[in-house]
């Protein structure tokens, strides 16, 4: 995925739910792969006053689905 195309799924999807469900006050959590930190989606994301949860770089281990992704595959593929 692209950038592009990255900011295109937020404004169809996010933003709604975001509007929908979450109280005004909500902080956005992105890891920090190359779509996630490209100067097309900083800008987008600042445009839009989307607050960010800070992510240190190199972490990947604290990010929960992350951990989760990697039970999935050790389930898939282990046999």
């Amino acid at each position: 995925m692209c950038s592009k195309k990255y900011i295109e799924l937020l404004e169809e999807v996010f933003i709604e739910f975001g509007e929908s469900l979450l109280d005004s006050d909500y902080i956005y959590q992105e890891d920090n792969a190359a779509i996630h930190t490209s100067r097309l989606t900083k800008a987008w994301l600042a445009e839009k006053k989307i607050k960010l949860l800070p992510w240190p770089a190199r972490f990947p281990d604290l990010n929960l689905i992350e951990n989760l992704w990697g039970i999935l595959a050790n389930t898939v593929y282990g046999n």
